[in-house]
């Protein structure tokens, strides 16, 4: 997985307040700001060109399935490789001063991108046009419409959700001299809400995944070729 976040910062001064606001005043001022200057979302995504390896033996599926994917399986005629990646970057904030001692901070634009890099393996020994070799590449194709579908799902995910992440985590009042110090943070809060819908898309495609991946879905594929 890999993370890539670029900070912009920008201050545009508001006239200042003969008196200092309430907090609790400010706060409803920010969110108001924010949500009449909504972030631009950019969601991108993309399913990667599928490759395809038919070199290995069985022995070597079974160390790439324990090594990639963390799974220990032996005799594998097939495996499919997702390598789904996401990152986070061009989240841009801007602070707009509300009176002479408060600013609101918000994100004026968020992007995130999410990607797989599919590889197929076929055991190097299956006959290309056998019944085997087919019912086989047929299973990993399965695996690679899951993925596809669990991606398009994610990417509707993120873009209803990212919005309402920024409004939790990157809106916030705070003084001048509290800026450079706390925007960091605002960053890494919102990196860890967008980090916690990807763990769920994570969890739920390894799901889809062992449901293909049963005996009993094995055993009739075998009984197809009989």
């Amino acid at each position: 997985m890999r993370l890539l976040l670029y900070l912009i910062f920008f201050i545009a001064l508001f006239p200042a307040s003969t008196s200092a606001m309430s907090f609790r005043y400010a706060e409803q001022k920010c969110r108001q700001i924010y949500l009449e200057n909504p972030p631009e979302i950019a969601v991108k995504y993309n399913y990667g060109d599928l490759k395809y390896d038919f070199s290995k033996t069985r022995d070597e599926l079974a160390k790439i399935n324990k090594e990639v994917l963390g799974v220990e399986k032996n005799n594998l005629r097939g495996l499919t490789s997702l390598e789904p990646n996401i990152k986070i970057e061009g989240l841009q904030l801007r602070g707009e001063g509300i009176d002479d001692a408060k600013f609101c901070v918000y994100p004026v634009k968020i992007e995130v991108s999410v990607a797989m890099n599919p590889i197929i393996y076929l055991d190097k020994s299956l006959k290309k046009g056998t019944c085997e070799y087919k019912v086989t590449l047929r299973h990993e194709y399965t695996h690679i419409d899951i993925g596809h579908t669990a991606l398009n799902l994610l990417v509707k995910a993120l873009n209803r959700q990212l919005p309402e992440f920024a409004a939790t985590t990157a809106v916030r009042v705070m003084s001048p001299d509290e800026i450079a110090d706390k925007a960091e943070k605002l960053n890494q809060d919102f990196q860890q809400k967008v980090l916690m819908l990807w763990q769920i898309f994570i969890n739920t495609l390894n799901q889809q995944h062992e449901l293909l991946d049963t005996p009993e879905n094995y055993k009739r594929e075998t009984s197809l070729c009989r």
